[in-house]
């Protein structure tokens, strides 16, 4: 089912078919470097996906069919619209454009088709790449959380990054 679509990507609503697919990418080492997550089997990431309450994920394809990624929200709030979001895209993929366009298509739904006023997300301080990239897409640095994370054997900094749908649509 296409969702949204961009000159070179198609959104659509996961599917069961997609979990496997989601669990590379949560296992993928190159990712995991840059997130926090527990270790999950194919067993955990069905029963999450069975009981997903107050979230939507989107599986990023290329036109050809090729999944590279997902996109989603999720701790949504429609009494303060507010939600956290996220976004993977298979490494072998990173640095061709795909995440600023995805993000584009997926703001704009968001905001504008959903309803939500906030979303908020954050990453490592490190993360230079990502911290330009969301920058770039005007999200704004709400705070520094010091020592946030333990991760990989190290307390690490965190950048919460916000867009409000009045920054949103005053940019686009």
């Amino acid at each position: 089912m296409k969702v949204l679509e961009s000159d070179r990507l198609i959104l659509r609503l996961i599917e069961r078919r997609d979990l496997l697919f989601m669990l590379e990418l949560r296992n993928d080492k190159r990712i995991c470097e840059w997130i926090i997550h527990e270790p999950m089997t194919f067993e955990s990431q069905v029963k999450w996906f069975e009981n997903l309450k107050h979230a939507i994920y989107f599986c990023i394809e290329l036109k050809t069919g090729e999944r590279i990624g997902i996109i989603g929200l999720f701790e949504i709030s429609m009494k303060h619209q507010r939600a956290k979001w996220t976004l993977k895209i298979r490494p072998d993929h990173w640095r061709k454009g795909y995440g600023g366009e995805v993000v584009k298509l997926f703001l704009n739904y968001v905001f504008n088709t959903m309803n939500i006023n906030k979303i908020w997300g954050d990453c490592f301080s490190e993360n230079i790449a990502e911290v330009n990239n969301l920058r770039k897409l005007g999200f704004k640095e709400e705070g520094i959380w010091n020592d946030h994370y333990f991760h990989k054997g190290k307390f690490r900094t965190a950048i919460n990054f916000a867009m409000t749908r009045g920054e949103y649509n005053a940019n686009h």
